[in-house]
């Protein structure tokens, strides 16, 4: 005979009754209130499961990391709030590494350094703009540099005019008078 159920027992009556198995404690046999390990969370059937590897501990899903493993670093939703969106092994392309987790880039970046410059765009006729984000080219570019009309190279159906005063070029539709058509360039 007991005054109280001692954990792993609950109360059913006048009797202590054991818990599931996987239970630390519970308030009845359907449902673990809490589980015996720490890498384990409570199921949508009330019993404990264990996390995913990448996980230290986690919650309402084995994939839903509350901490990370040894073996895996924090992915956060920004540098700010540090919510932690997933447990992984590095920083992949539109993510840049701090303090040994990871961050999200700008949604235009292919690779950064931090949340506010790219490194590098997503698609080859795109540019850094002055906010350190990318941007299209304008329809006549292939690539481009510093502005949207700025191109280092023409658009398939453009031809090239090189400025050798500026060193920079210009991308028509035709060559204008004054100038011959050689391949895909006006000469003068």
């Amino acid at each position: 005979c007991v005054e109280g159920c001692s954990p792993g027992f609950y109360e059913d009556g006048d009797e202590c009754k054991p818990c599931d198995s996987s239970c630390k404690t519970c308030a009845s046999i359907k449902t673990c209130d809490t589980c015996k390990n720490t890498n384990e969370f409570i199921n949508a059937e009330g019993k404990c499961e264990a996390c995913d590897v990448k996980c230290a501990t986690c919650k309402s899903a084995a994939d839903k990391c509350l901490t990370c493993a040894s073996t895996h670093i924090p992915l956060f939703d920004n540098e700010e709030a540090k919510n932690i969106q997933d447990c992984v092994s590095g920083c992949v392309d539109g993510q840049y590494e701090k303090d040994s987790a990871c961050y999200p880039c700008d949604s235009s970046c292919q690779t950064c350094s931090n949340t506010k410059k790219c490194d590098t765009c997503k698609n080859t006729n795109e540019f850094i703009n002055a906010e350190g984000k990318c941007e299209a080219c304008d329809v006549k570019c292939a690539t481009c540099s510093g502005t949207s009309t700025t191109c280092l190279t023409c658009a398939p159906g453009y031809k090239t005019i090189h400025d050798e005063t500026s060193g920079t070029i210009e991308c028509v539709e035709g060559c204008s008078p004054g100038f011959y058509e050689d391949g895909d360039e006006c000469k003068p």
